[in-house]
C-alpha cells in the first residue's frame, strides 16, 4: 500500500526589527534550532517527520499525512473540547523542553486524531528576536519573540474560542490590552489590525466560557497552566 506524506519547505522566521545584529546568523540559527526540534520530537500528538530532501537547492521536510486541519471541517461542541484536552495533553509533553508558539485552528490536523504541526516556533523559553505566532491567536509576549509556556495556553485557548464560534476571538489581530502595550514602532507595523473588545460566546457551552477567558488573560501569570487545562477538559469531555 502506498504510504501518504505531506510535504513542505523549510521556509526562514519573520525576523523582529530594532535588535538585529546580522541578519543571516540569526535566520541559520534559527533554521537550524528548528531541524534540531523536529527531529527530537516523538509524541503521538505531533505529526511524525519522516525524512529531509534536497530539491534545486531548496530544503524540503517530508511528515506522516495528517489529515485535514481544523478551518478545513466542522466539529462538534463535545469534539472540539476533546480535541483541546488532546492538544493540551500534547503541549505538557512539549512544555518539558519549550514551546510550539504558534497554536491556531490550522496548526492542529485531524486524522483519527489531533496532531499538532508546524513547528517553525518551537522554542526553548527565552528571548529572542524572531516575532512569533499568528495574528488573531497570539499574546503580547511574542510580538517581543517570547517564547513561553504560557503563550500556548493563549493559542489554545483563542482556538478553542474559534471553534465555538467559528472565527478568533481578536479579529485580524490581537486583543486591545495587547495593542495598547506595544510601543509605537511596533504598532506602525500592525496599523491595519482591527481588534475585538469581547470573545462571541453564542455558540460556546456555559462550562468551557470560563475556562477560555482564563485562557485569554493578558498576563500570562493569571492563565492556567496547560495541565490544568488538561485536567478540567479531562474531566468535562
Amino acid at each position: 500500500m502506498k504510504q501518504l506524506t505531506n510535504i513542505k519547505p523549510l521556509k526562514p522566521p519573520t525576523v523582529f526589527f530594532g535588535q538585529l545584529g546580522d541578519e543571516k546568523i540569526i535566520l541559520k540559527r534559527a533554521q537550524a534550532q528548528e531541524r534540531a526540534a523536529l527531529f527530537a520530537l516523538h509524541h503521538s500528538g505531533i505529526v511524525a517527520i519522516k525524512a529531509e530532501i534536497n530539491i534545486d537547492a531548496d530544503e524540503y521536510l517530508v511528515f506522516d499525512h495528517c489529515g485535514k486541519n481544523l478551518y478545513q471541517q466542522q466539529v462538534t461542541p463535545t469534539q472540539a473540547a476533546s480535541i483541546v484536552r488532546d492538544v493540551a495533553k500534547t503541549c505538557i509533553y512539549l512544555h518539558v523542553k519549550g514551546a510550539h508558539n504558534d497554536i491556531t485552528p490550522g496548526n492542529i490536523c485531524i486524522q483519527n486524531k489531533p496532531r499538532l504541526v508546524d513547528f517553525e516556533q518551537y522554542l526553548p523559553t527565552c528571548d529572542q528576536s524572531v516575532q512569533l505566532g499568528t495574528p488573531g491567536f497570539r499574546c503580547s509576549d511574542q510580538l517581543y519573540g517570547k517564547s513561553r509556556p504560557t503563550n500556548d495556553v493563549f493559542g489554545l485557548g483563542a482556538t478553542m474560542s474559534y471553534l465555538f464560534s467559528g472565527e478568533p476571538p481578536f479579529l485580524r489581530g490581537d486583543n486591545q490590552q495587547t495593542w495598547r502595550s506595544l510601543d509605537e514602532p511596533v504598532k506602525s507595523r500592525f496599523e491595519d489590525t482591527v481588534l475585538r473588545t469581547t470573545t462571541p460566546y453564542i455558540r460556546c457551552p456555559v462550562q468551557y466560557r470560563a475556562l477560555i477567558e482564563k485562557m485569554l488573560k493578558y498576563q500570562p501569570q493569571e492563565r492556567p497552566s496547560i495541565n490544568e487545562v488538561y485536567n478540567y477538559l479531562s474531566n468535562e469531555v
